[in-house]
């Protein structure tokens, strides 16, 4: 039952990452973002094929409830910590540094494809670590 679950979500989440990658190139042409919806997209992937794994694959149980659980608190924390430490960054990027930090300047587009890329390998590894965790537990 597990591994149907798994199956069908792991699918929608490949067809998502297609729809990103190939149809949404065709809106923004700019090479970062490209390379970021590919690099973000693979790591989806491969947090719903850990998060299964570490909630004990067909064995397992409730897959998608605590996997959905996870990411609903863990992007809730995310989404706060990230505008806070965009906007003092890009402050001191451009302030400090004085690199250049307007829309469409290279500098920004390297810093977005930097900072998103770390953002979305946290939130692999948060969910994939707190999936182990509660298996470790046997919290159902």
């Amino acid at each position: 039952m597990e591994k149907d679950r798994f199956k069908y979500f792991f699918a929608t989440g490949f067809l998502f990452s297609a729809f990103n990658i190939f149809l949404m190139n065709e809106v923004d042409n700019d090479v970062n973002s490209q390379v970021r919806n590919i690099f973000s997209s693979l790591l989806l992937l491969l947090t719903f094929y850990f998060s299964y794994v570490a909630n004990g694959r067909s064995k397992g149980s409730d897959f998608l409830g605590k996997f959905a659980s996870i990411q609903f608190i863990l992007i809730i924390k995310l989404f706060i910590l990230n505008l806070i430490a965009y906007f003092v960054l890009g402050f001191i990027i451009k302030n400090f540094f004085n690199i250049p930090f307007e829309d469409g300047s290279d500098a920004k587009n390297i810093f977005n494809l930097l900072y998103y890329s770390f953002i979305d390998i946290i939130l692999f590894w948060r969910t994939y670590y707190h999936m182990k965790d509660i298996k470790r537990r046997q919290i159902s």
